[in-house]
């Protein structure tokens, strides 16, 4: 079983930028190449996060997006050391996030091979 990857959280403008989308197409392939059962995460997780917007998704951070997070910084005003920094990025989950992709992978595994679902509390339902 191959799983391709998660999307990361970023985009440009209004379209998430999938960044991981070599890697997914490699993992797909060699997943049809050995016959492997395959869950597409990164299709998945593109679909959703598309779906939700930047802030949405921001929401599945580890902490939350910091005030001006993104926006460009004015030289004259950075710390001599440099910019503050801060736990939050849009590649590692939270909570929040790592329950939602949870799901994700258990609907995909269940569809996959539907005898796994008794592993699952609620079935693998939606």
């Amino acid at each position: 079983m191959l799983v391709t990857p998660l999307a990361r959280r970023t985009f440009k403008g209004a379209y998430l930028a999938n960044d991981l989308a070599p890697w997914a197409e490699a993992t797909r392939r060699a997943a049809a190449q050995e016959h492997a059962v395959l869950l597409d995460l990164n299709r998945d997780s593109v679909a959703a996060v598309q779906a939700m917007g930047q802030d949405e998704a921001d929401t599945l951070a580890v902490v939350p997006r910091p005030p001006g997070y993104g926006l460009p910084v004015d030289p004259n005003k950075v710390e001599p050391a440099g910019a503050a920094k801060t736990a939050f990025d849009r590649t590692h989950l939270g909570t929040k996030g790592a329950e939602f992709f949870a799901r994700m992978v258990e609907r995909e595994l269940v569809a996959a091979r539907p005898e796994t679902a008794a592993y699952f509390k609620d079935g693998g339902k939606p």
